[in-house]
């Protein structure tokens, strides 16, 4: 192969540009993605039933789910919570379980169990883990003026940004829907001898629009209907109830109507403690977040200049910027690596053939970007990890091959003679060097589980950057040397007799002479010290983490209260740690904004649960890393120590941004029994008393 192409120069020449142009377009077209596209087979099904107890949810919903549920092949554990006026099953199965099949099997199941459920509860939702559905940024909306008026500006935002291409949601948090109140007076009610279902029925026979079916007219058919459908809060007031002695009885003879904001409020939000709206947007799977974030930006910049005066924004959370920021870092590499190759080699082969070997970095690239775009493969952080790790290896090949050329160059051979002996010569050691570097990373593809899905990339991504070095080195330095390559620039440091280099050589001469006499001894000393290295690192190391410890950008705050609590109540908890959050000095934390989110937890934002008017949770997003004072680990620490005693009897939380696939707590100890009643705190203090470290869940 390598003879054919010092043979064809001028077709390899265009062969290097062809695949250059075509990796550029491949990196630039790839979609960007802040974590690969994996598909984790867990399974949520949810079921709401208004107005039900928690024990009366476990056994009138979750019980009737969970004995239908049982003996699904392929689940690996089913686990459920039984809740105020909702019930969450969530089912974790097998990796080697298509996530499809896994839902198809559980729709098929609960859809046997509806009929054994109250005939009042809502139909049971199922839907499966996708980590596409988590917001990629996040907007709030706050303003010097009332929120209803802010409402519709949310409104107008959430269908523009709903309308970009690969948008899977938008949607609004905080907002209060508004209905049409009727507050019966229980006196005037009883006078008439009415009850509330007298007046329901009423305004639901009345409130409704009838089909009257179809007529033929003039050669056209025309469709009938009878429009009753009222339209404001007089219209209910006319409604008829009942006809006592001939006199009328009217809804607003007996109650008061108004149009309202819900007294059930569902969500409460606030930004740097104002009152805002919080817009999210997520995006569908696979599709590009950095381009979605920048039309998301825009529509935000085109529609700020028809704003109201005093009406504000602010981006608290960006996922395109961590990607952005890593391309960024991945493209200074190359330009970096570039240089540092030229200067490096320069010094010992010269200036030209030093760029010889560095054509491997773009040329090894651009057929990466190219194999990995028509595999579908997304830019994420792990195929960006594997190409800046990979990019030191890509020369290895390229100077070896470049360096054995110069050297039968120097023999007196002519280009093509030098180019085609210089090759042939090293092919083997090279190609066998470039596939154990590969094998090395190959057993990475049979790692199990999620965590297997997730690093799987990691070996592909490295395994076509080398294999496109040695395409590099086989094909185009062989053919580039032919052509440019001369002895006349040969290196300074191999023509100066006693030159620091060659009292280096010197000196690692006599030490390979003594080595190579005295194997055993090398071979005893390197065992030595490899076993020496493992257990200095056990006892001196900082241990073992499933992710590299890295300063967090976001932390949360989260509250916890009792089941069936009021969001007002709720919302009152959290403005205690919220005010303290607000008034870190600078030396303490380095805050950009607190978000404020009532009646829901961090979790929801994954599965996707019902509301809980319990749970309220602060988004703590600090400033960016160079611009930081203080480490976000300090005033994480800070939190922890000085927030706990504000809200007493509350389960409070500091929890650090999450980064990579789910990895659960360190250490989970579960107590099953059939007998709840036997699940007191009292019952496991033995455990929080002896291991100091235990934080009980789900225990009455």
């Amino acid at each position: 192969m390598t003879k054919f192409a010092l043979k064809n120069p001028v077709s390899v020449i265009v062969l290097a540009v062809i695949l250059f142009i075509a990796g550029l377009m491949s990196f630039t077209g790839m979609r960007r993605e802040s974590f690969p596209e994996i598909k984790i087979p867990y399974i949520f099904v949810t079921t709401v039933y208004p107005g039900a107890n928690p024990p009366e949810i476990e056994n009138l919903i979750t019980q009737k789910i969970e004995d239908k549920l049982d003996g699904i092949d392929g689940v690996k554990q089913m686990t459920s919570s039984s809740n105020e006026s909702y019930s969450n099953i969530f089912l974790e199965f097998d990796p080697s379980v298509k996530v499809e099949d896994a839902l198809r099997r559980v729709k098929d199941k609960v859809d046997q169990a509806k009929g054994d459920l109250p005939a009042d509860a809502e139909d049971p939702i199922t839907q499966e883990l996708n980590f596409s559905t988590i917001p990629i940024v996040n907007i709030s909306l706050y303003a010097d003026y009332d929120i209803e008026r802010l409402e519709n500006i949310a409104e107008n935002l959430k269908e523009k940004m709903a309308k970009i291409s690969g948008v899977l949601e938008a949607k609004v948090i905080g907002k209060q829907e508004k209905e049409i109140a009727i507050d019966v007076d229980p006196a005037l009610l009883n006078q008439y001898g009415l009850t509330l279902h007298d007046i329901s029925q009423a305004i639901s026979t009345q409130h409704t629009n009838i089909p009257g079916g179809t007529i033929k007219a003039s050669g056209f058919r025309f469709s009938i209907k009878i429009t009753g459908e009222l339209k404001d809060v007089e219209q209910f007031g006319e409604c008829i109830v009942r006809s006592i002695n001939d006199k009328m009885i009217r809804v607003k003879d007996i109650a008061k109507i108004s149009f309202s904001y819900t007294r059930d409020r569902q969500s409460i939000s606030r930004t740097n403690g104002k009152p805002s709206l919080t817009l999210t947007v997520a995006k569908r799977t696979g599709e590009d977040i950095v381009k979605i974030v920048e039309e998301a930006k825009k529509i935000l910049s085109e529609d700020q200049k028809q704003w109201p005066e005093g009406t504000h924004y602010e981006i608290t959370f960006d996922m395109s910027k961590s990607i952005k920021q890593m391309v960024d870092e991945l493209q200074n590499h190359l330009l970096m690596g570039i240089i540092l190759v030229l200067l490096v080699l320069s010094s010992f082969l010269g200036v030209r053939n030093s760029m010889f070997i560095s054509t491997a970095i773009p040329f090894s690239m651009a057929m990466g970007f190219i194999v990995l775009y028509y595999m579908g493969v997304t830019l994420n952080m792990v195929v960006l990890f594997s190409l800046v790790m990979v990019l030191g290896m890509l020369v290895d090949d390229g100077i070896v091959v470049v360096e054995n050329i110069y050297r039968h160059l120097q023999m007196g051979k002519n280009r093509f003679q030098a180019a085609l002996d210089g090759t042939k010569e090293v092919i083997v050691p090279v190609f066998t060097a470039t596939l154990t570097t590969v094998a090395a990373f190959i057993p990475i593809l049979w790692m199990p589980g999620i965590m297997g899905e997730f690093m799987k990339y990691l070996p592909l991504t490295v395994s076509i950057t080398l294999s496109g070095s040695l395409f590099v080195a086989f094909i185009f330095n062989p053919v580039f040397a032919s052509l440019t390559m001369t002895n006349k620039d040969s290196n300074n440091i191999e023509n100066e007799s006693k030159g620091r280099f060659e009292k280096f050589k010197d000196f690692y001469r006599k030490i390979l002479r003594v080595t190579l006499h005295h194997q055993w001894i090398l071979a005893i000393f390197c065992i030595i010290f490899v076993i020496s290295g493992i257990i200095a690192y056990g006892k001196f190391g900082p241990g073992t983490v499933f992710f590299p410890i890295i300063e967090p950008e976001v932390a949360n705050v989260q509250i916890e209260g009792p089941l069936s609590q009021d969001i007002s109540i709720t919302d009152l908890m959290l403005k205690k740690p919220e005010q303290v959050c607000l008034a870190i000095p600078e030396n303490t934390g380095s805050i950009k904004t607190i978000t404020t989110i009532v009646g829901s937890g961090v979790s929801n934002r994954i599965s996707h649960g019902q509301a809980e008017s319990n749970k309220g949770y602060l988004d703590i997003v600090f400033k960016d890393y160079e611009e930081r004072n203080v480490s976000s680990y300090k005033t994480m620490a800070w939190l922890e120590d000085n927030l706990p005693g504000l809200v007493p009897g509350w389960k409070l939380q500091v929890i650090k941004q999450q980064n990579g696939p789910p990895t659960g707590k360190p250490v989970e100890l579960e107590i099953i029994g059939d007998d709840q009643s036997l699940f007191k705190k009292e019952r496991i203090a033995f455990a929080e008393a002896e291991l100091g470290w235990v934080t009980t869940t789900g225990v009455p």
